[in-house]
């Protein structure tokens, strides 16, 4: 599922935080997180779990590039969820 479309400045690395509360069964959290960006010039690191919640680091990308963020996640239960964010790199 598409979750959301960003701006992303030319050379910021910025942190992004995904609820997955309302996806979620009660008592169930999230487990595990893979974020994989579709860009060479754009690398996602830090992705960690905190909670129900993902969060991963977005770094550089080159003016007017377009790329993904493919996330999957994984929760307590075994469950899996595939998302996207698209990413638009834009002048500071």
């Amino acid at each position: 599922m598409m979750l959301a479309k960003r701006p992303h400045t030319v050379g910021n690395r910025r942190r992004y935080r995904i609820n997955y509360s309302d996806w979620l069964d009660e008592g169930v959290t999230v487990a595990s997180a893979t974020v994989v960006s579709s860009s060479s010039t754009a690398p996602i690191d830090s992705v960690s779990v905190a909670g129900n919640f993902v969060l991963f680091f977005v770094n550089g990308g080159v003016l007017n590039e377009m790329f993904t963020a493919s996330i999957a996640m994984v929760d307590s239960k075994s469950g899996i969820k595939n998302d996207t964010m698209d990413f638009f790199v834009v002048a500071p």
